[in-house]
């Protein structure tokens, strides 16, 4: 992989403007990222001067350099009205800006292109919430229901990411973690995550300070989740057994007193047409299903 084109796109430059920031043509830019000519030494110490980053990482790089390009802390700059990201700070002669330690995952599109799925994907996600908030007009008790159940889960996490913002700056990425952790755990807890999702992901370890998801925090809560929810999940099940099996036993119930009524019925026709006299509704019990004895 050519280094300085990695560099420059992680870095949120064009060709163009590192062209105009070194003093040459685009095409040569171009030429040296495609490793067609080699860059001159004086072009390598400007280069690794302005992006802070030795010389060496502009050639060919290696899998484990640009791992350590993704590991290395950035900060943000304003460089003529645009954010772009450099390994350095801001020299002591340079304007005051605005200035953020950050870190930047490895990823082949700039952050302009990044931007612009961000947007495609914010759009997605709020059309996915007005389609889980869709109700039935026909049926308004059920709609209010729909409603409020809907927006206290969004209004909830609303203000857990309102008071991520709330944080001072050292706190507000790992307190937006925190809340990561528990979604996942919930995630994996409600069987609908496994734990293969930690081989896709770096999780935090006593060694590493920048925030990431706490594999044994979430393993644990996971558990915890899972046990109380298959708890809450055989209560339920054998509730509604139970209650299916009331209802079966009443409509048994009710099934055999209607035969039984029937069968009664037809005995008393049965009598009533024998004897030619009719037997009063009050007398109907004192029948004796097998005909030796009726009162009227």
């Amino acid at each position: 992989m050519n280094g300085l084109n990695y560099i420059r796109r992680r870095c949120n430059i064009t060709i163009q403007e590192l062209a105009d920031i070194l003093g040459v043509t685009r095409q040569m830019v171009s030429v040296w990222e495609h490793g067609q000519k080699e860059i001159p030494a004086k072009r390598k110490e400007n280069l690794a001067e302005f992006f802070g980053i030795p010389e060496n990482y502009f050639e060919e790089i290696s899998e484990e350099e640009k791992q350590f390009l993704v590991s290395k802390a950035m900060f943000q700059h304003e460089w003529k009205g645009k954010i772009i990201y450099l390994y350095r700070k801001p020299k002591v002669n340079e304007e005051k800006q605005r200035l953020d330690l950050c870190f930047r995952k490895d990823n082949d599109l700039m952050i302009n292109e990044e931007y612009k799925q961000a947007l495609k994907l914010k759009k997605e996600t709020i059309e996915k919430i007005e389609e889980m908030m869709q109700i039935d007009d026909c049926d308004q008790e059920a709609a209010i229901s729909v409603i409020h159940r809907e927006c206290w889960f969004y209004e909830t996490m609303t203000r857990l990411l309102q008071k991520a913002r709330e944080q001072k700056n050292t706190r507000k990425v790992p307190f937006r973690y925190e809340i990561k952790n528990i979604m996942l755990a919930m995630l994996i807890g409600f069987e609908l995550e496994s734990e293969e999702i930690f081989s896709e992901m770096k999780c935090w370890d006593d060694t590493n300070p920048v925030p990431a998801p706490d594999r044994e925090f979430i393993e644990k809560l996971s558990a915890l989740i899972h046990q109380h929810w298959k708890e809450k999940f055989d209560f339920y099940d054998n509730y509604e057994k139970n209650m299916r099996e009331k209802k079966e036993t009443k409509e048994r119930n009710i099934s055999q007193e209607k035969k039984q009524k029937e069968n009664l019925e037809k005995k008393i026709s049965q009598i009533e047409k024998e004897t030619g006299k009719k037997i009063l509704e009050g007398n109907y019990e004192a029948i004796i299903v097998s005909g030796c004895d009726t009162r009227w």
